[in-house]
């Protein structure tokens, strides 16, 4: 227990109790004397003003008090304080490099301490980008969680289930999330495809190929009809997104049954084969891309973010080939490391339009254009786990000035980072094996030309020389 005692502090008690009673314990902790405590070879006693406590082991759980709290209160944190005070005194230290970090754990321990269900929300933010900041010190580790709310934890020297967080929930999956981060190597459970899975997208292949048979002239009733039962059967097996998709088509070929509203050819044949490229990357074994992101979520959660440190990086509009057009905002989230977006798309039409939207568009009553390039502060603005950014009606903004270059750094990462990036991505069958990254600044950005199809984009690019290059 010496090991687990030395390492204690009061962000690890404060995670466990909270602040106050951690206050209330060090002024308790004056008036005490804990050499006359009971020192025994597995289990310490002592009195704190009447009340008796005893530690049976290296964690909270194993310490009680005989006062009539319903859970922790300042008697057990004085308790702990004090006995980490007493050894110090005595010359005890801990020795971390004597014994593996509790936080090196391999695949069977971390499956062992964490359930299925845990590692899965792990494995949910891992894909959204959700990451923590780790602070590493000689008692431990501390580390914050940017989900929904903020969340600290804390791992102690000693055993990994004294690890604490201030959800309250023992062993979160805000500490799989942590634990993952701290130990690569371990995996988190990526979903397979159930078998009422398979059979829906078996049925929707088989729909599919009626369909190019009948060709779109001679789609009968009942063909519609089945397709209409078959985008609810996938959003119950769990397969939101090509639910998403097919109710996209079947919208498509009820606009193409009325000549007055006819669709170009080419919308029909980029649906089709949407539909079944993502059905193809959910039938391989190692998709080419997250499978959760291939299968879809069901709606996107908004939680307020308390506070999040934003740089502004530009705005972009875009058009679709179905007359669909909008902009987006950019911003890098200094928190979470990762970017965040404020988008709004419709129907083009004579009463709206990308340009006057984003023209009209605010951000806590401040224009968005007018946002390009500032360091801004967002008080309980609303971010959803996939990066998107709303505002609310008690959303507050604070101008931090221009930001530099140099924030942008965690955000640019490392070359040896782009390397690895790049070794990762040859030998995918979808990539280019000629290709090379490279981070270049661009000042202006010509509108997309798309080629569905093959799958081509193509913008005109002038970087901040005013050099004229392609990207693709």
């Amino acid at each position: 227990m010496k090991t687990w005692l030395l390492g204690l502090n009061e962000s690890y008690l404060a995670a466990w109790a909270n602040k106050g009673l951690v206050r209330r314990g060090l002024k308790c902790l004056g008036d005490q004397d804990p050499s006359r405590w009971q020192w025994q070879d597995h289990q310490i006693s002592g009195d704190i003003d009447g009340h008796q406590l005893l530690l049976t082991g290296e964690d909270v759980t194993h310490l009680s008090c005989s006062c009539v709290a319903p859970g922790p209160c300042f008697h057990q944190v004085a308790f702990l304080l004090g006995l980490k005070t007493w050894l110090e005194s005595q010359g005890e230290e801990s020795t971390p490099e004597a014994q593996p970090e509790p936080w090196e754990i391999d695949q069977q321990t971390f499956e062992s301490h964490f359930g299925l269900a845990v590692r899965r929300k792990a494995y949910e933010w891992q894909v959204d980008g959700l990451s923590c900041e780790i602070d590493k010190h000689r008692d431990g580790v501390d580390a914050l969680l940017y989900e929904k709310e903020l969340r600290r934890m804390v791992v102690p020297l000693g055993s990994i289930k004294a690890s604490r967080c201030s959800c309250k929930v023992d062993l979160c999956s805000h500490l799989a999330s942590l634990m993952v981060q701290l130990n690569p190597a371990l995996q988190l459970p990526e979903p397979t495809l159930e078998e009422v899975q398979c059979q829906a997208i078996q049925q929707c292949e088989d729909w599919l190929d009626g369909l190019m048979i009948s060709g779109v002239a001679g789609l009968a009733e009942s063909q519609m009809q089945q397709g209409q039962a078959l985008v609810n059967e996938l959003k119950q097996a769990d397969l939101p997104r090509l639910s998403s998709m097919l109710a996209g088509l079947q919208a498509w070929l009820q606009m193409e049954r009325h000549p007055q509203r006819m669709r170009p050819q080419g919308d029909y044949v980029r649906r089709l084969q949407q539909l079944s490229l993502l059905m193809a990357g959910l039938r391989q074994e190692k998709p080419p891309v997250a499978r959760l992101k291939l299968m879809g979520r069901h709606r996107r959660n908004y939680y307020v973010a308390p506070k999040m440190s934003l740089l502004c990086l530009g705005v972009a509009l875009w058009r679709s080939p179905q007359g669909m057009e909008g902009y987006r905002s950019y911003f890098y989230h200094q928190q979470q490391r990762r970017l965040v977006t404020l988008a709004e798309g419709r129907n083009a039409s004579d009463f709206w339009s990308a340009k006057q939207g984003l023209s009209e568009a605010k951000l806590a009553q401040h224009g968005l254009m007018s946002l390009a390039g500032q360091h801004i502060t967002l008080t309980n603005a609303l971010l959803s786990p996939d990066g998107q950014l709303r505002g609310a009606p008690t959303t507050l903004l604070e101008s931090e000035g221009q930001w530099g270059w140099s924030q942008l750094a965690p955000l640019l990462q490392t070359v040896e980072y782009w390397q690895q990036q790049l070794g990762r991505l040859q030998g995918q069958w979808w990539s280019d094996q000629g290709v090379t990254l490279a981070c270049i600044g661009v000042s202006q950005l010509t509108p997309w030309t798309a080629d569905p199809l093959n799958q081509h984009y193509q913008a005109q690019c002038v970087d901040h020389q005013g050099g004229d290059f392609c990207s693709g």
